[in-house]
């Protein structure tokens, strides 16, 4: 009986380190954009343009993240990263309400919560 549990602790032990284990490496399992604006024509940065900026949600092991993707349009997968600033969500129907404005000194996204992030056009542009 005694070996019996010894197994069955082990068995669980490698399990939930395994899980966290992923979740540590940072594998994401999902993504889907929850909210895209792109970037206005009287707006050139003269770098690659034009961009976008994306809200996506990212669906991790132990759960789910959301994080702000400043990216080229015609190539979405690479960009410049930021997490998003709330850790929850209350409402996915307020992100998608977030308010973007576009400036020739970079992209500002005005969140749910009233928070505005800038990012400079030096962390997006020019091929980062």
């Amino acid at each position: 009986m005694k070996k019996a549990i010894i197994i069955i602790q082990t068995i669980l032990l490698f399990f939930f380190g395994g899980l966290i284990l992923l979740h540590l490496m940072g594998i994401v399992w999902h993504s889907e954009t929850i909210f895209t604006a792109h970037q206005p024509k009287g707006i050139n940065y003269g770098s690659y343009d034009p961009y976008q900026i994306s809200i996506i949600q990212q669906q991790r092991t132990l759960g789910s993240n959301y994080i702000i993707l400043v990216s080229k349009s015609a190539e979405t997968s690479y960009g410049h990263v930021i997490n998003y600033p709330a850790t929850y969500v209350v409402n996915e129907k307020d992100m998608k309400n977030a308010i973007v404005n576009w400036t020739n000194d970079g992209v500002e996204i005005e969140t749910y919560l009233n928070t505005r992030i800038f990012i400079p056009k030096k962390n997006f542009t020019r091929g980062r």
